[in-house]
Parts: C-alpha cells; structure tokens; sequence
C-alpha cells in the first residue's frame, strides 16, 4: 500500500523496493493470452490500467528514488541502491512483452508449472522430500 511508504520513511527502514514496470499487469496479460484468445481488458494502458511515476511517488514521500531503464543503467543503479543507507525506491523498466516462466496456471500447485521444473530441482528449491511415505 502507497501508506507503507510514509511509515518507511518516518522511521528511515532500510528498505529497498524494486519495481518492475511492465506497462501494466504482464501475468494477467499471459494468462488473457491462453485462456481468452488476446481479449485484453484492464492489463495495461492501451487496455485501460495506467500507473503512476513511481519515482516521482516515491520523492513526493521524501524516499530516494531511482528508474533504470535499460541494460547500460543497471549496474550503477543497482549498486547506488543497494550501497545507500536507509530506504530506497528502484523502479525497474522491462519488457512489456516478457513472458512469465515458469507459470503457474489457476487452481494448479507447483508441481504443475509450465513448463515442468524438473521433479528433483522442485524439491531442492521446497525443500522437501521426494520419498513417497509408506502407507500401511
């Protein structure tokens, strides 16, 4: 919520907020695209959503704010957030068009994500186990 930028100023949390800024709502746009035939509505400005200037946002709360908007910016303005006491905004620039993978299709669990994560890395990454307990 816009208000917790407020609170992490008031009390200087050295808190780093990266936005990525993809014109839009881009896991909606990808799910429009497989399940209503490129419908869109509402997934970003062409279709109706609009979002403010997140720095501009950000300063208007009193937060150092940065945009990077391309491969040349990245790593001095990643390394000037992240070497900067206290908090920062970072608003990250990316494709529009950046497909979203592995996705997660509604009502799936992670074991079902197109395309599949291989059994073994899935469990590496929940740490869990792959051992089928015996049931007797």
């Amino acid at each position: 919520n816009i208000e917790e930028l407020a609170t992490i100023q008031r009390y200087n949390l050295n808190v780093k907020i990266f936005i990525f800024s993809n014109d839009g709502h881009a896991i909606q746009k990808q799910t429009i695209d497989t399940w209503l035939n490129s419908n869109y509505a509402a997934c970003n400005h062409k279709t109706g959503l609009s979002f403010p200037d997140f720095v501009k946002t950000a300063e208007a709360f009193h937060l150092p704010a940065v945009r990077i908007a391309n491969h040349v910016q990245l790593a001095k303005g990643l390394a000037q957030v992240l070497s900067t006491p206290g908090p920062y905004v970072c608003d990250l620039v990316i494709d529009p068009e950046q497909r979203i993978e592995p996705m997660l299709k509604f009502g799936s669990g992670l074991e079902d994500l197109n395309p599949k994560i291989p059994p073994q890395d899935l469990a590496d990454v929940m740490k869990v186990s792959l051992k089928v307990p015996a049931h007797g």
